[in-house]
């Protein structure tokens, strides 16, 4: 007999007595939606949750029926584990939700359309829909009396394939003028949405909103988001990605060019590693995680790629080896990663700041002495770059702006910027509440595996990092079809097919001609 195991999702069996049956297959359930509890139903046979819902079935069914459907319940449950039959029009469950420790007993009914409160309709659309924003839009829905969120997720479509589809068919409804009210804009291609002016002006909604204009919000952070000087997306926190080294090698200065790095590895001793575990394809698209704002410029729709700095980061990255050392990682491997940086024997570390304790463990911590923030070394811009944690947008053509403002302004107002744990809040007051002597001594843990834990930021070191921060003015850009174009044209240059220049030359066309299509 064949052995089900809970990995497989047609896992079932079905008890007669005291004895095993048939094995049926469950209905398609997508991913992760799982399974929770089963009941019997005196319409349909049986009844079965999982992550999203209540669904009917009979044994054998591939597909069930919903019945229940959370989000559209205003219910947001981490499990949904004990469910009981009460009525053709009621049953009874058990579930966790927000993440509490305590189960809830919830009494459900049925009930008619008609018989709901009439509410405008916002539908809230993205590729990856996290937890939190589903909680605030329940939570939305559970207090506003003129509007109600639907949530669009393309998470759930099975497959990249289909996945890329959807946001094929996003972007031509968007495009038609039959779009969402508001969207989430990870993995969707929002600067071209923004490019085409196909996204509300959100500064201008800032300017006119009577409280949240009376705020000052981090301009930099804005800068480094808007497109032809408007701000079409909203921004609650961010982060900060930056390469350190040991000052007493690299200095304190960000402003560093390539040759600057090269220059510095030609008088470090011989097998001296600018990155670490870097082979060459690595290391091209670490440059392009960086430097990608700075060899594309977002608001012009113009790219760099035919500069000096370009064929010397590809000539470097050629003198790598091809391929990772796989005999690298053995049992001493984490030690022997995190003891580089301390014995001199890789220059930089990549780091990401967003909080007191990231800071402390990057600056006093990862070098065994104190270490610069100073970017990968770049003459065209900047080397480090902000990303914000979560961005959402409102397209132009929405039927109720009014309504997906008032559900987004939220995540700007004093009421959500005073809690913000992970990443750096963009209301200043509280972005420089981070850096208090009080929240300075207190980050502690262990940095790289060692036993002991860094100092606290010095006032001085703490300063110098609100002003390393307060300069970025770039954010953090990966475009997956520029990448395909660079990594193809670089395989060409490794192989010896090109030279560096050569491969510089194309990268530039191509790059330039599929920018032109995005925003014709």
């Amino acid at each position: 007999m064949e052995i089900l195991t809970a990995a497989s999702r047609e896992q079932k069996v079905i008890l007669a007595m005291d004895k095993l049956s048939d094995f049926y297959p469950m209905p398609s359930s997508y991913g992760w939606d799982g399974y929770g509890a089963i009941t019997t139903d005196s319409d349909s046979g049986l009844l079965y949750s999982n992550r999203t819902g209540i669904f009917s079935f009979e044994p054998g069914d591939m597909a069930g029926t919903e019945k229940m459907n959370f989000l559209n319940s205003d219910l947001h449950p981490d499990s949904f584990d004990a469910l009981v039959l009460l009525s053709k029009t009621s049953f009874a469950g058990v579930f966790y939700e927000g993440g509490g420790p305590k189960a809830v007993l919830g009494f459900f009914t049925y009930a008619e359309p008609e018989s709901l409160p009439d509410k405008d309709v916002l539908v809230l659309a993205g590729c990856y829909i996290s937890n939190d924003v589903i909680q605030r839009a329940i939570e939305f829905n559970r207090s506003n009396e003129r509007y109600r969120i639907v949530i669009k997720n393309l998470e759930e479509y099975d497959s990249e394939e289909a996945l890329a589809a959807g946001i094929t068919d996003m972007t031509m409804a968007i495009l038609s003028g039959d779009i969402p009210d508001i969207l989430v804009t990870e993995d969707l291609p929002a600067e071209n949405y923004a490019a085409r002016g196909l996204l509300a002006d959100i500064g201008e909604l800032i300017e006119k909103d009577e409280e949240l204009s009376e705020i000052n919000f981090l301009q930099n952070v804005f800068d480094a988001y808007s497109v032809d000087g408007k701000l079409y997306y909203v921004i609650p926190c961010f982060e900060v990605g930056t390469l350190i080294g040991a000052s007493s090698v690299v200095g304190d200065s960000s402003a560093w060019s390539f040759s600057d790095a090269m220059e510095l590895l030609d008088t470090l001793p011989d097998g001296t590693a600018l990155l670490p575990d870097a082979d060459s394809m690595d290391f091209l698209l670490t440059a392009m995680d960086y430097c990608g704002g700075s060899f594309i410029d977002i608001n012009s729709g113009r790219c760099r790629f035919r500069t000096q700095t370009f064929s010397d980061i590809l000539e470097y990255a050629k003198s790598l080896p091809r391929e990772p050392d796989a005999d690298s990682r053995g049992e001493d491997y984490w030690r022997n990663y995190e003891a580089q940086f301390r014995e001199g024997r890789t220059v930089l570390s990549a780091v990401l700041l967003y909080d007191v304790s990231s800071m402390t463990d990057a600056v006093n911590g990862i070098f065994g002495e104190e270490a610069a923030c100073v970017g990968f070394p770049l003459e065209e811009g900047e080397g480090s770059y902000l990303r914000a944690r979560e961005v959402y947008a409102i397209p132009a053509g929405s039927s109720h702006p009014e309504g997906a403002w008032e559900f987004l302004r939220y995540y700007l107002t004093e009421a959500y910027q005073s809690g913000i744990e992970a990443g750096f809040p963009v209301q200043e007051k509280y972005f420089r509440k981070r850096f208090q002597p009080a929240l300075l001594t207190a980050a502690s843990g262990e940095v790289c595996g060692n036993s002991g834990s860094p100092k606290p930021l010095s006032e001085e070191q703490a300063n110098s990092l609100a002003g390393f921060i307060l300069s970025l003015n770039r954010r953090y850009y990966r475009n997956e079809e520029i990448l395909a174009i660079v990594t193809e044209e670089a395989e060409a240059f490794f192989a010896g097919d090109k030279t560096a220049e050569e491969a510089a030359e194309i990268i530039q066309n191509r790059v330039q001609l599929y920018l032109d299509t995005i925003r014709s």
